[in-house]
């Protein structure tokens, strides 16, 4: 005989377990008895009464048993315990119509115990996402006499909780999701509006306010923005540039339109109506014809590496956060941090010059002063003889792509000047070496050289650093990255901008 639901359950929202253990006949009679106590107006059974094993069809069984027996008496701790059993119930033994049943059960123990109560917008959108999963509206969430206890204030408010998801406006930079829990995006006039800090601020900019203009002024990789309140008008660099959403205030914060913000600073902006997210991307057509991201990736691989992170991606993606101290703050911030604690880079001046002047006087130029001073140790004595004039060039090549990176992340320079930065490093690179395999044993050295961990007779493939470098190699995913054809290839810059223009106009 085919289990049949109890009576405050539609068959069609009923899930049987084929071949569990609650069917067989000494386990179904607890169930069935149980389920007449609940119906009597009973509270939740004791163990021995439902001492019916633990499988899914055990806990889906108690689940519903449970919470007849709340509604009994509206009571909250027999919601929780009934939350708990369809919890119990391990997604990897059900097929996808026994998980659906389980999941539409399990929230309506959440919503029982606890959110309807006290919804909130967060709470309601996570519903609102589980109803379109479903295909289900919340009337129909709600139909089923266990609900009876939810009143219409109580209903209204969670309608109003779970509209929230469906009207809600997402922000995204580099495809990851901005949007901290107390900041909203809202669409007017058909254009999405946030405040600026949330924009600007994930972009790298500097965000402050000129109460002499009454306007609010983003300032990144030598853009300045001036955006007057109560005006549609922004000022890029000092040129008028009409548009056609207004920036105020609102609670405080100043609400700018996204589009512009972003497109200001050289970015694509566009609607995914699925995910009702507004994308933000860089535009990478600057360096349309250049293959200077093809040099950075693997130039800079080893600090990602380091960091348990594969080097994919120039740049971290911007709208992610990273962990500073005890909280997670914008990767930009974080750039800033490590330029300044690690470089005493403070500025977008001061990032430049580090790197002009470090691509052709850094640490190599110390190691060989030593090394033909006649007065060198045997370490440097044993990395020159290995290496000869090249040194250890590679240990600051490599650094200046991570600093060109992490001043692009910082919004100190634009993605098209970092990449040209880049340019001088990856030209001597290419000149001097043939093969990623021997420019990292030479960084390798250097980094051994600079830290003090080196000794005469080390193998540097052997050390943390080689290790981490060997594995990069033997993954497929990264193979294209250390492709050794591209020096052959040569270096090819970015259209119209060299690393000495930027320096000149900084």
């Amino acid at each position: 005989m085919r289990p049949t639901p109890p009576s405050w359950v539609d068959a069609q929202e009923y899930a049987v377990f084929e071949g569990d253990p609650v069917y067989q006949e000494e386990n179904w009679a607890k169930v069935l008895q149980a389920r007449a106590d609940a119906e009597a107006g009973g509270s939740i059974p004791d163990d021995d009464a439902l001492s019916i094993g633990s499988s899914a069809g055990a806990y889906y069984e108690k689940g519903l048993i449970f919470l007849r027996c709340a509604a009994n008496g509206n009571d909250r701790k027999a919601y929780y315990e009934g939350r708990l059993a369809f919890q119990f119930i391990p997604d990897e033994d059900l097929d996808s119509e026994e998980k659906a049943l389980v999941d539409l059960w399990f929230w309506r123990a959440m919503v029982l115990e606890q959110y309807y109560r006290e919804p909130t917008k967060q709470q309601g959108q996570k519903l609102g996402k589980k109803l379109k999963e479903w295909n289900m509206t919340l009337e129909e969430f709600l139909d089923t006499p266990l609900m009876d206890v939810v009143t219409a204030d109580e209903r209204a408010m969670l309608a109003q909780a779970v509209e929230s998801y469906y009207s809600r406006v997402e922000l995204r930079i580099d495809n990851v999701k901005v949007q901290p829990d107390d900041v909203e995006l809202f669409i007017e006039n058909g254009r999405t509006m946030a405040p600026i800090r949330l924009v600007g601020e994930y972009l790298g900019a500097d965000v402050s306010w000129d109460a002499e203009l009454n306007a609010a002024r983003l300032v990144r990789a030598g853009t300045e923005i001036l955006l007057p309140i109560g005006k549609k008008m922004a000022y890029v660099n000092g040129t008028a540039v009409p548009l056609d959403a207004e920036t105020y205030i609102k609670d405080g914060r100043t609400i700018v339109p996204v589009r512009y913000v972003a497109e200001f600073f050289g970015q694509t902006v566009e609607w995914n109506a699925e995910l009702r997210s507004v994308m933000i991307e860089e535009d990478k057509s600057v360096a349309k014809g250049s293959n200077l991201e093809q040099w950075a990736l693997p130039m800079g691989a080893m600090i990602p590496a380091v960091a348990y992170t594969a080097p994919t991606h120039f740049g971290r993606s911007r709208g992610a956060v990273a962990l500073m101290g005890y909280e997670t703050v914008p990767v930009a911030q974080s750039a800033r941090k490590t330029l300044s604690e690690s470089w005493g880079i403070q500025d977008r001046a001061s990032l430049i010059s580090t790197i002009m002047v470090m691509t052709e006087n850094g640490h190599n130029t110390e190691f060989l002063r030593l090394a033909n001073s006649g007065k060198a140790d045997a370490y440097t004595e044993a990395v020159f003889k290995k290496w000869g004039e090249r040194g250890i060039l590679c240990w600051d090549l490599f650094r200046m792509s991570n600093l060109a990176q992490f001043g692009y992340e910082a919004g100190y320079v634009t993605y098209a000047e970092a990449l040209a930065l880049i340019e001088p490093a990856a030209k001597r690179l290419q000149e001097t070496f043939s093969s990623w395999e021997s420019a990292y044993e030479n960084y390798l050295d250097g980094y051994g050289w600079w830290s003090g961990t080196g000794y005469v007779g080390q193998n540097v493939w052997n050390t943390e650093r080689g290790q981490l470098f060997l594995l990069m190699m033997d993954r497929d995913d990264l193979a294209p990255i250390f492709d050794d054809a591209l020096f052959a290839r040569g270096v090819k810059g970015i259209p119209g901008l060299t690393a000495e223009q930027i320096r000149t106009s900084a």
